[in-house]
């Protein structure tokens, strides 16, 4: 088979031995065969094949057909290793979002440490890392500012509801007309005016979203008259 080494270590970033590689390999060349034949073929003794191909068996990357007293092997579909490659994606964005966790509750227990450590900003990639503080967030009363329609912070508010469960209530100013009907647990009021030109959403912290990066505001006054501020606008709106 051509590019066989080559095929083999592109096969091996699955997750899969260079011999489960190999073996796989072999038996889409040859079709259906002997445990005999394999090991010929690839210069391995037969119980090493015989514990390769119980690995394979277990990926579903195989079948046996039985003729006679005796068993031959045949490669399945090539499309059980597209299966393997969406496992493999789903289990690293999986590991990533743990991470993203972990390093949030790291960068809070710094931001005890740090007197300094008011404002942070996020830019670029590093937006994901802010709106993942936001849904790590354990206030049942949330309340956002909106100029414009905003999918992370509605889908990452729709998260904390199911998380937090019927205690939690979002209050939300908002200055744009809405497409969609709003969520059960959220509250409207329009405002006619803008009065802020981003997106702020107000809970253990302040979230402000920006067109290119994410503000977290931690100092405490801050905060305060922040939910002041809204709660006044919202008193005096019908």
């Amino acid at each position: 088979m051509k590019s066989y080494n080559y095929l083999s270590s592109e096969l091996c970033k699955l997750g899969i031995s260079k011999k489960e590689a190999d073996v796989y390999l072999v038996l889409l060349e040859l079709g259906y065969c002997s445990v005999q034949k394999i090991a010929q073929k690839l210069e391995l003794s037969r119980p090493t094949v015989y514990r390769v191909l119980k690995d394979l068996k277990k990926k579903n990357l195989i079948n046996t057909i039985q003729k006679g007293k005796r068993n031959y092997f045949i490669a399945g579909s090539p499309d059980t290793l597209l299966n393997m490659l969406k496992i493999k994606k789903r289990q690293a964005e999986e590991q990533e979002r743990e991470f993203l966790r972990i390093i949030n509750t790291l960068q809070d227990q710094y931001s005890f440490s740090s007197k300094e450590n008011i404002i942070e900003i996020f830019t670029d990639k590093k937006m994901r890392l802010a709106i993942e503080r936001l849904a790590n967030c354990q206030s049942s009363k949330i309340y956002v500012l909106s100029t414009v329609s905003n999918k992370d912070i509605s889908q990452t508010l729709s998260n904390l509801h199911k998380k937090l469960g019927a205690s939690f209530e979002v209050k939300q100013l908002h200055s744009f007309k809405m497409k969609n009907r709003s969520k059960s647990f959220i509250e409207n009021k329009f405002l006619k005016n803008n009065i802020i030109d981003q997106n702020i959403v107000i809970a253990d912290k302040i979230f402000v979203f920006e067109k290119k990066a994410i503000q977290i505001i931690k100092q405490k006054n801050v905060i305060k008259s922040y939910k002041l501020l809204f709660n006044s606008l919202w008193n005096n709106l019908k």
